[in-house]
Parts: structure tokens; C-alpha cells; sequence
């Protein structure tokens, strides 16, 4: 059996990350935390797996990881960068500042800074997987903020593999997954509306367990 290690994931809630969390725990043996804005009902820590509650919306202070790297110092961490979100959708010009200011708050300065502390205090063993999106390299009307958001933190992880070779960083592209992000875009108005709206109804959403096993096949 392959040495334990901890799989620290953002936005284990729900979607894909509830997915990655449930994976890990009922196919593998190792450690999971499970970093959420709240706490759920079902959220009963355990030996294998802690309930963290961090809200990156208002986020003042990195003290988590602080906590995490104390509690699995022994212990390999692979830190998965899942949580993010889509909505607003407007053209360009019709933003509000104060919805421009929490969205990058949200989607690009938490991780950064969760990142770049976690770098800072775990030495050797480290491992970052950064979920991305095809957003990243594609502008999509209306997707001005996620398209943006993720390229800034796609970026920001290339440059950490060049200034830390000792960690091993990963951005991964999941595919189209039937979450409730995709629930969010039929919901809107957006241009392209009806791709979305196709690939719902021709059944090609990816279920969120089946990208789960494929992100952490390689790492498990």
C-alpha cells in the first residue's frame, strides 16, 4: 500500500469537489481536508478526513494552511485548487466595481495567497493541482471574469513550477462537467446559450465521479 498522504481540496461542498472528497475516501486510504466556505450537515470529521471551513469571499488571514501543514507534517499534501465561480455573465461595461472586486477576491487573490502560503510553509512534499478550464485559453462572451480568473491562476502555478522545481504543479482541464456551474449557464443569457443547452440535453456532460477518478488517478 502506497505511503499516506493529504489531499487538501477548496470547494468540497459540492460538484466536482464533493466528488474528489468522496473518491478519496471511499477508493483510497489517504487523508483528506476538506476546505468549504460553511458547514454542511453531513460534515463529521474523523480520522481520515477534517472539516476546515475557510470563506474565500472575505478572506483576511492564511491561518488554515498554518494549521493543515502543522497537523499533516509528516505527511505528503496535495493541495487541489477547485473551488471558483462563474456568475456574473454580462458583456463587458455592464460589471459593477463592487461585483468586479469580490469576484477576483474570490477566484483569483484567495488562491493565490492559500498557494503562496502553503508554499511557503511545506518545504518538501508538496503537490498543487489547479483545476482549470478551457476558459483559460478561449474568450467566451460574457465569460470575461472566468476566462480571466482562471488564465491569472493558470499563470501564476506555470510560474511556481519554474520558481519551485521541488513541487509539482498541474493545471487540469476536467472537461464540461454536469455541475451546478453548467445549471448556471442554461440559467443565463449568454450568446452561446444554446451549446450549453445541447450539451445537457445530448447527455454530454461528464458526471462529477467519473473527472474525480481521472484528476486523481495519477496521484492516488
Amino acid at each position: 500500500m502506497n505511503r499516506k498522504k493529504c489531499f487538501v481540496i477548496t470547494g468540497a461542498s459540492s460538484g466536482l469537489g464533493k466528488a474528489l472528497k468522496d473518491f478519496l475516501i471511499s477508493e483510497t486510504h489517504h487523508f483528506v481536508v476538506s476546505l468549504s466556505r460553511r458547514a454542511e450537515p453531513e460534515d463529521i470529521s474523523t480520522e481520515r478526513i477534517w472539516f476546515s471551513y475557510c470563506d474565500l469571499a472575505s478572506l483576511d488571514n492564511t491561518d488554515v494552511i498554518k494549521d493543515i501543514c502543522d497537523k499533516y507534517q509528516d505527511e505528503d499534501i496535495i493541495y487541489i485548487n477547485n473551488a471558483a465561480t462563474i456568475l456574473p455573465l454580462h458583456g463587458v461595461g455592464c460589471f459593477k466595481d463592487d461585483e468586479l472586486a469580490a469576484y477576483f477576491k474570490t477566484n483569483v487573490e484567495a488562491p493565490v495567497r492559500l498557494i503562496n502560503e502553503l508554499v511557503a510553509l511545506k518545504k518538501k512534499g508538496l503537490t498543487v493541482l489547479n483545476i482549470s478550464s478551457g476558459a483559460a485559453k478561449r474568450a467566451i462572451s460574457h465569460w470575461s471574469l472566468y476566462c480571466s480568473a482562471k488564465a491569472a491562476v493558470n499563470m501564476f502555478c506555470d510560474v511556481l513550477a519554474i520558481d519551485r522545481p521541488e513541487v509539482i504543479v498541474r493545471n487540469i482541464d476536467p472537461g464540461v462537467i454536469n455541475t451546478r456551474m453548467q445549471s448556471q449557464i442554461r440559467e443565463s443569457n449568454i450568446p452561446d446559450l444554446q451549446i450549453f443547452a445541447d450539451l445537457s440535453g445530448n447527455d454530454q456532460l461528464k458526471e462529477p465521479i467519473d473527472a474525480a477518478r481521472e484528476i486523481l488517478i495519477d496521484f492516488v
